[in-house]
């Protein structure tokens, strides 16, 4: 760790801005969402990165994945959050009872986190209100849809009789050429595993099995 990075973690002050960050991060997930989506901070900042360069739209195949970057940093805040809630908490037992004491009487970890994810982590339930994750998992769920159910761009050229593929050019000879020797290939390497010899009249004295 270099001296600058040991001297960040060890300077209240920037300590205090982490935690505020971090605070503010957790306020802005746990926004809930009203008649309007696009007041929450989160989801017009996911808008903006949606655009190109040329003031045109990204298309879903492109956008998914920055629904699901957001996704894995926001749970890894509230896990970090929720880390530093025991922490403090135990701290505070431990003003009251020795070590073993405190710890039991502190909130389990897993309990912390199931309570954020439970509030603002996942698809809304029944007993609550919509947060930006609730909307970015649906939107993400309808972009990977039309993900996986649209045909790719062919990737084959033709000029002529020849084909282009990945900066490759060949023709239809070439390409029966490059099969037939496989062939031939697959079949000795096939005579040499089964310890097959030829004859004097270069045949095979058993039956290999065809190759299609």
């Amino acid at each position: 760790m270099s001296q600058e990075s040991q001297k960040g973690q060890d300077d209240p002050a920037l300590q205090k801005i982490d935690q505020l960050c971090l605070e503010l991060c957790m306020t802005l997930l746990n926004h809930e969402l009203g008649d309007d989506e696009y007041e929450s901070v989160i989801i017009s900042g996911l808008a903006v990165l949606g655009f190109r360069d040329d003031g045109g739209w990204l298309n879903a195949e492109d956008y998914t994945t920055k629904y699901s970057g957001f996704i894995k940093v926001a749970r890894m805040l509230v896990v970090y959050r929720s880390y530093l809630e025991r922490e403090a908490g135990y701290e505070t037992n431990r003003r009251f009872w020795d070590d073993a004491q405190a710890r039991s009487r502190t909130e389990p970890m897993f309990d912390i986190v199931r309570r954020r994810v439970r509030k603002f982590m996942t698809l809304v339930s029944d007993k609550g209100r919509p947060t930006p994750m609730d909307w970015i998992f649906e939107c993400r769920t309808y972009g990977m849809k039309i993900r996986y159910n649209t045909t790719a761009e062919g990737v084959l050229e033709w000029e002529g009789n020849r084909v282009l593929y990945q900066g490759a050019r060949f023709n239809m000879e070439q390409l029966r050429g490059m099969v037939h020797g496989l062939v031939e290939e697959t079949r000795r390497d096939l005579m040499e595993l089964m310890m097959l010899e030829m004859n004097a009249e270069g045949e095979v004295e058993a039956a290999l099995p065809p190759i299609d």
